[in-house]
């Protein structure tokens, strides 16, 4: 690695013979981590619920989404058009402050994903404030909450998809 360093950054280039070791010396060194190594059923869902090990706290949401992130959701929903498929967008469930800023930024972040396409959302924009139903991260729920998030998500598509359902 430091030899590929002093090439990249005296020539501007690394030689491929360097860069190629390199790569296989990075890959040697990383080791995918149990989390990812665990099995999913047939639907994508985990097989086990990894409990988190750190303090909780609500966390803030502390600028809304990016230009970046919409040219990003703008070009994908263009993707899918080509393919004829639709794009729905969610807002992502959130173990969350529910401050002030927050509540703004997340509007915020619906009002633009709302102009994109159509947006699902419960009644308090996907910020949960019960620590129990996640796991390990703010994101990840416990098979309880994935239940509540599912029902949830059944009652949110069905006037998106009913329509569309009908016309067939």
């Amino acid at each position: 690695p430091k030899q590929f360093a002093q090439d990249t950054f005296g020539l501007g280039v690394p030689s491929l013979r360097r860069l190629t070791k390199s790569t296989i010396d990075i890959v040697k060194q990383v080791e995918v981590p149990a989390y990812y190594a665990d099995p999913i059923t047939d639907w994508g869902d985990p097989t086990k619920t990894w409990e988190r090990k750190s303090k909780w706290w609500e966390m803030p949401v502390n600028k809304p989404v990016t230009p970046h992130s919409i040219a990003r959701i703008k070009q994908f929903k263009e993707e899918l058009e080509a393919k004829q498929a639709s794009l729905v967008i969610s807002l992502p469930i959130i173990y969350a402050n529910t401050n002030e800023k927050t509540v703004k930024n997340v509007e915020k972040t619906a009002e633009e994903l709302g102009k994109i396409a159509p947006l699902i959302y419960d009644e308090k924009l996907n910020l949960w404030t019960d620590v129990n139903l996640f796991a390990d991260t703010h994101y990840h729920l416990k098979p309880e909450g994935r239940v509540i998030r599912s029902k949830e998500l059944v009652e949110q598509l069905q006037p998106i998809i009913q329509p569309t359902i009908s016309n067939k």
